[in-house]
Parts: C-alpha cells; sequence; structure tokens
C-alpha cells in the first residue's frame, strides 16, 4: 500500500470535486463556515487508489447521501416534510421516523442538530473489502463532510441495508447474515440503532 496514492472526489448538487491524500491526513475542519446555509445538497464521495499521485486509478468505495440543514428550513418558515417528501420514499420514511405532524418526536430532541447527513448507501467494490476502508471512511466522515460542505454536520443517521451492484442496477440483499455484518459495522464506527427501524445515527460532538 506505500506505493498507492489515495483521494476523494466528491460531488455537491452538480459541482465535483476532489480531496488529495495529503489533504485526507490533515485537519480538514479548520475551514468551517458557518455562514454557508443550505436546505439540502445531493452529496456523492468517492475514495479512489491509483499508482500515480496525479491519476485517478481505481475506485475503492463510494459513497450517496443528502445534507439537511433542518434548523435553516425552520428558521425561514421552509416545511420540512415537503423538502423529505419530495426526494424520495426512503427520507419520506426517514422524516415519519423522527417527526410527527411537524413536530419533533419528544425521544429525538436529545440527537437531533440543525444540520443532518443522511447516508443513503455505502458500498465498497468486491476486490477492496474486508480491508478496513469503509470502517475508515465512516470513522472519518463527520471530517469529510465539514470539510466539502462548509458546515457543522451534528448528526449523521445511516439507513442500514445491504445490497449489490449488477448488470440489471442496485438490487437490494435480502440476507440475515449480511444484514447482521452492515449492521456490526456501523456499531463499530459508533453507530447507535433507532430501535425496531434500519436506521442508524451518530451524534458528533
Amino acid at each position: 500500500m506505500s506505493n498507492k496514492y489515495l483521494k476523494i472526489k466528491y460531488s455537491i448538487g452538480d459541482g465535483e470535486f476532489e480531496l488529495t491524500e495529503k489533504e485526507l491526513k490533515g485537519q480538514l475542519s479548520d475551514i468551517y463556515d458557518p455562514e454557508e446555509r443550505i436546505v439540502y445538497k445531493n452529496v456523492g464521495i468517492r475514495l479512489m487508489e491509483s499508482d500515480k499521485e496525479n491519476s485517478d486509478g481505481n475506485e475503492i468505495l463510494w459513497i450517496r447521501g443528502i445534507l439537511f440543514d433542518d434548523e435553516y428550513m425552520i428558521n425561514n418558515g421552509i416545511d420540512s416534510f415537503e423538502v423529505y417528501d419530495s426526494i424520495s420514499g426512503d427520507t419520506y420514511d426517514l422524516y415519519e421516523t423522527i417527526y410527527d405532524d411537524d413536530s419533533l418526536k419528544e425521544e429525538y430532541y436529545s440527537i437531533l442538530s440543525s444540520n443532518i447527513f443522511y447516508l443513503d448507501r455505502i458500498y465498497v467494490n468486491k476486490e477492496y473489502r474486508n480491508n478496513g476502508y469503509a470502517t475508515n471512511i465512516l470513522n472519518k466522515l463527520d471530517e469529510i463532510l465539514r470539510y466539502i460542505l462548509k458546515l457543522n454536520v451534528g448528526l449523521v443517521i445511516i439507513y442500514s441495508k445491504p445490497f449489490e451492484l449488477t448488470s440489471n442496477g442496485m438490487n437490494n440483499v435480502n440476507d440475515h447474515k449480511v444484514q447482521k455484518r452492515l449492521d456490526k459495522l456501523y456499531e463499530k464506527c459508533g453507530y447507535i440503532n433507532i430501535e425496531k427501524t434500519k436506521y442508524y445515527y451518530k451524534k458528533i460532538e
């Protein structure tokens, strides 16, 4: 691995950017900007490996998610339900899990943050599995998100559902053992299950 270079390529909305290995090893939170506020943004993150420093190389893993700024929505009279409902069935279900008639459910007051990153999917390509890449990226995810979004992300929520990529697209994997391994990965990285759901959360201090 010593001769390999790592970098992150990421997208925010329609923009595409990258972080070099040197930046990944630094203190990514140093450029936090509290004035940047949004309603929501689609975020894609890809961890790449190459033999040359300036080459894209091979994709190790990718993450797909959405950043929601709930506090901004509330303070500006934006209907949170309309935002969550307009994106997908999964984000509608997330809203239904933590909200009740536009009011936060009592049991979630202690965990909700102004900025929520909803991690919809994480996928490690087969040749790179069982090497700790997913664990490392999840442990550093809050720093990476702060760096690329210029926002403090106070809460990460993950939907724990295994899937595989095939020639027919993205197919869910209904295998209890695979599901258990995925749940253990999130728990190992400090995520807590929301009871009776497939959602896991991690409050970022």
